[in-house]
């Protein structure tokens, strides 16, 4: 007999006890050995059996319809199946014939009642498991939900602390760590990034002037120091999602419901503003871009005779401001240059005399936006000196490997290859 071996681990609650894949084909190979079984191929898959689609178990069962093995060999029944369609399907094509045989290590189930009774056991009960588990997850998901907590990874600017008080594994970063350390106090199981959290604040800052494309937006983020997966720049759909995500002004979006009671994490901008970045970027994902910046291109001027909006244009090397409606039928048709606008705004603002009161409340306001520019500075450049340390680390190692002793005549990392 002919056997195709598969094996099969998925990140699933009931899988975590199971041997991963390294492990299952080992013991496969060496259990075929010994019995003298046929291997002519094998499968590795990691995904889940709870759902119908598997591509790599689709492909082994048609080539046992098509008579190119006789039997699978694999780890347990589990690995096989855990729904009811891939199990009867098992069923019915031992009935059939098409599958003379599945052997495990502990057991070789063939196509007699017996153990074709056992097997639908094993399938039902891996099927109960599953169905188990997935109401645990729902229900550990609400409990979350009602405390406040995220279910999952935090997005970006963010950091998940386990129960231990440190960040969890994949984001973790001594430095960073150690500036959160510098609060004081307890570490919440949300945190806000120190260095990630004011850029992405000052991203939400710079999209709410509206000036800026959502492409120009993905430029910006990567030259502030955000970065993608494997330090690349983040895709324009990942930027949508990082400034269209109401996490950040302290809600909790989850299958399309918000949540606003009882929310552990502090927010990283204010609802006011995440409303003026979700007006600016507009629903077809593309910000109001002006391409060009005129002086008084943003003042609520009008036309002194009709009333009409006033327009600018660049003309040799100067800046004139017109009427809108001046070929409409407008009587003030001549053109005013930028300097001369200039100086009737400069004499007006001559004469006007600020409050002492607003004076002490606007340098007080002045003081705040210079510390957050100031915190914002601090953060990029601590987020490039550690992408910069860790491009020398990378290139420190291929020197390191390229000079071994163990590289003679490039053996390990020819010197193209280094190049």
């Amino acid at each position: 007999m002919k056997y195709l071996l598969y094996c099969r681990k998925s990140t699933d609650r009931e899988d975590r006890q199971i041997l991963g894949t390294d492990a299952q084909k080992r013991l496969l190979l060496e259990h075929a050995a010994r019995h003298g079984l046929v291997v002519v191929d094998l499968s590795v898959e990691n995904q889940t059996a709870y759902k119908v689609g598997r591509p790599l178990f689709g492909d082994m069962l048609r080539r046992l319809e098509r008579g190119e093995a006789d039997g699978i060999l694999t780890y347990h029944l589990t690995r096989l199946a855990r729904n009811s369609f891939d199990g009867g399907r098992l069923i019915y094509m031992m009935d059939e014939g098409a599958v003379r045989e599945i052997a495990t290590p502990e057991k070789t189930y063939t196509n007699n009642p017996d153990d074709k009774f056992m097997m639908q056991i094993h399938f039902a009960m891996a099927k109960k498991s599953s169905d188990d588990t997935s109401q645990f997850v729902i229900r550990d998901i609400e409990s979350k939900l009602l405390k406040g907590e995220y279910p999952g990874m935090v997005p970006p600017g963010y950091f998940n602390i386990n129960r231990d008080g440190h960040i969890t594994k994949g984001r973790d970063e001594p430095q960073k760590y150690l500036r959160l350390l510098e609060l004081g106090r307890p570490l919440r199981r949300e945190e806000i990034d120190p260095i990630d959290g004011p850029l992405i604040a000052r991203l939400f800052d710079e999209a709410a002037r509206g000036t800026h494309a959502l492409v120009a937006l993905r430029t910006l983020s990567y030259r502030i120091g955000l970065r993608g997966k494997n330090g690349k720049k983040m895709s324009k759909t990942a930027v949508w999602t990082l400034l269209t995500n109401p996490y950040y002004y302290g809600v909790i979006r989850y299958n399309g419901t918000l949540y606003t009671e009882n929310i552990q994490h502090e927010a990283l901008v204010s609802k006011t503003l995440f409303s003026r970045v979700q007006e600016a970027i507009g629903r077809r994902r593309k910000g109001r871009y002006r391409r060009h910046l005129f002086a008084f291109g943003g003042c609520v001027m009008v036309c002194g005779s009709c009333g009409g909006p006033i327009t600018a244009e660049r003309q040799k090397g100067h800046v004139y401001y017109h009427c809108t409606r001046s070929a409409a039928g407008c009587t003030q048709r001549s053109w005013t240059r930028e300097e001369e606008i200039e100086t009737q705004f400069t004499g007006l603002l001559n004469g006007l005399r600020l409050p002492q009161s607003f004076l002490d409340y606007a340098f007080a306001r002045l003081k705040q936006s210079h510390a957050a520019q100031a915190e914002f500075s601090a953060a990029r450049r601590q987020k490039l000196q550690s992408q910069l340390n860790a491009c020398h680390a990378r290139l420190n190692g291929l020197l390191q490997l390229n000079i071994s002793p163990n590289n003679a005549e490039g053996a390990l990392l020819s010197d193209k290859e280094y190049l």
